[in-house]
């Protein structure tokens, strides 16, 4: 019987170990406040089918930054712990460069507003249209 073969093969390669780090890292909280903003989230709210996104891109949680299958496992996650974590935590006033410099010494310190968090929910009617645009692309492969 040989040895056992070496485990963490790749944890002096620091190429590799960023990649990895960093490979599927989820959007940062100041990001998500940006896409919540009602412009970006009617825009984000009624996307095109996508065929590489989890659902064909139609079913997202703003909040989270996540694509769901169908629109059951989105009412779901709605009521998820993770999902609770998330709004809670987007709630807290977003930490800015303006807020930094003033915290060095450099400005004056205005305490920042907490924004006000809702869950976004996608509209009904958009429903009905993704299932007309399924169908045309079963149809025309």
């Amino acid at each position: 019987m040989g040895r056992y073969a070496k485990k963490k093969v790749h944890k002096i390669n620091k190429s590799i170990r960023k990649k990895a780090k960093t490979k599927r890292r989820p959007r940062d909280l100041d990001q998500i406040v940006e896409d919540l903003m009602p412009q970006r989230a009617k825009q984000l709210l009624n996307p095109k089918v996508d065929v590489q996104l989890p659902g064909l891109g139609q079913n997202l949680c703003l909040h989270c930054s996540r694509y769901f299958i169908d629109d059951s496992s989105l009412q779901h996650h709605f009521k998820s712990k993770v999902h609770k974590k998330r709004v809670k935590r987007l709630r807290e006033p977003v930490y800015t460069h303006q807020e930094s410099e003033s915290a060095g010494g450099l400005g004056v310190y205005k305490p920042l507003t907490k924004p006000l968090i809702h869950t976004v929910l996608q509209p009904a009617s958009n429903k009905q249209d993704v299932a007309v645009d399924i169908q045309t692309l079963s149809i025309s492969k």
